[in-house]
């Protein structure tokens, strides 16, 4: 899931859990990076393909900041969590 904070417009990625970091890449530009600019931070959970040296070199590279959700409060972000919370409870 990929929430853009300023329109708070969210986007549903089907994806295997088994894809590598650079499917994610490619996924985020065809499906997100399309509709919007490419953004100037991402924030993302500690998954380890966001951890990945692939995933934090590449953003670098391109110039986005990476924050991580902390393991101990992944509410703080906040939007995307209400966004989960709808979508589970609509399903």
């Amino acid at each position: 899931m990929v929430v853009e904070r300023f329109s708070k417009i969210a986007h549903f990625i089907a994806c295997n859990m088994l894809n590598d970091t650079t499917l994610i890449v490619e996924l985020c530009f065809k499906k997100v990076m399309g509709l919007h600019d490419i953004p100037r931070s991402i924030v993302s959970d500690q998954d380890s393909k966001f951890m990945s040296h692939f995933w934090i070199t590449f953003w670098k590279k391109v110039g986005v900041k990476l924050k991580y959700n902390t393991t101990c409060h992944p509410l703080i972000d906040g939007q995307t969590e209400v966004t989960s919370r709808t979508l589970g409870s609509r399903l």
